[in-house]
């Protein structure tokens, strides 16, 4: 099977000839899109990754100004797919389309509109003088945005989305919070990507998975020690494929004994269905093209004994 097909057997939950795998990089600071699309496609040819995510969006610039909450539609600082740092994150999709050498789905990564609400404004949900209308007015446009975005990433050649919500958690909001100013955006933003191949990444320690399991997305992330769930729970209660298995730390001090039994434990539970092999969580870059070639002959040695 070639990549494309691979991932689309997993969302199926179809017979695979290997469990692929998944890794991504960490976000990080450029101004030149070419160069970032350069440094994506260097990343992805030292690691192989079965899906590729788009590096678009830089650290995430929480604002540390408490910036007033405009009144009205602004000129927000994210910008538009036509200027801004919004236009010029689909410049590294678009430099990046052209660099591709196999067929591995491409995933342009998102930001959840209340996540990008509370780096721009990070008051937002507890200044008392901000309306409820206020707040929804600033989280509708956001939306709206971001909604653009996907569907334009998708028509230059994205396969889908990879969505990220910086604030579903339980350590980070109270679920009433979330089903009001971050459940109703997330879902239109998901709902407007025409792409096959979605993603949903929820960070945070405790995620409110009962609430994230009904997301329209094919995959959710699984970051190992910070998941409640297991991987066949996930599953079963999602509906989805899981991208998940692995722990950071074991990758990070390349301690191949964890890391076998991971992803023993990971291939026992699941019987390798609907699974993608992954930490959950972009890699550092000391993670080195040695681990991760390891890491995927070891796990087509227990797939053939635990599964073939």
């Amino acid at each position: 099977m070639i990549k494309r097909e691979l991932i689309e057997s997993v969302i199926a939950g179809e017979p695979v000839t290997r469990i692929p795998c998944m890794f991504w990089q960490a976000p990080s600071m450029y101004t030149c899109p070419e160069e970032q699309a350069e440094k994506t496609a260097t990343f992805y040819e030292c690691h192989d990754s079965d899906i590729i995510k788009i590096n678009n969006i830089p650290p995430i610039p929480v604002s540390s100004t408490g910036r007033h909450v405009p009144d009205g539609k602004a000129d927000l600082s994210m910008g538009s797919v036509n200027h801004g740092p919004l236009h010029q994150q689909l410049q590294v999709l678009k430099s990046f389309i052209p660099m591709k050498k196999d067929s591995a789905p491409v995933l342009f990564t998102v930001l959840s509109p209340l996540s990008s609400a509370a780096a721009m404004y990070p008051h937002l949900l507890t200044d008392a003088s901000v309306s409820p209308s206020q707040k929804e007015e600033l989280l509708t446009d956001i939306s709206e945005r971001t909604c653009s975005l996907v569907r334009t990433a998708v028509e230059a050649g994205a396969d889908g989305i990879f969505f990220i919500t910086t604030l579903a958690s339980y350590d980070a909001l109270s679920p009433s919070l979330y089903r009001k100013y971050g459940f109703p955006y997330d879902i239109a933003v998901l709902s407007s990507s025409p792409g096959w191949c979605n993603i949903l990444h929820a960070e945070g320690k405790e995620i409110m998975f009962p609430l994230l399991r009904k997301y329209p997305v094919q995959f959710i992330t699984r970051n190992a020690p910070d998941s409640l769930q297991g991987l066949k729970e996930m599953a079963a209660l999602s509906q989805k494929s899981i991208i998940g298995g692995l722990s950071l730390d074991s990758l990070s001090q390349d301690r191949r004994d964890y890391l076998e039994h991971e992803v023993y434990m990971a291939l026992k539970e699941t019987q390798g269905k609907r699974l993608i092999i992954s930490p959950g969580t972009a890699l550092p870059d000391s993670i080195t093209q040695e681990t991760t070639t390891w890491l995927k002959h070891m796990l087509a040695e227990f797939e053939h004994k635990l599964l073939r």
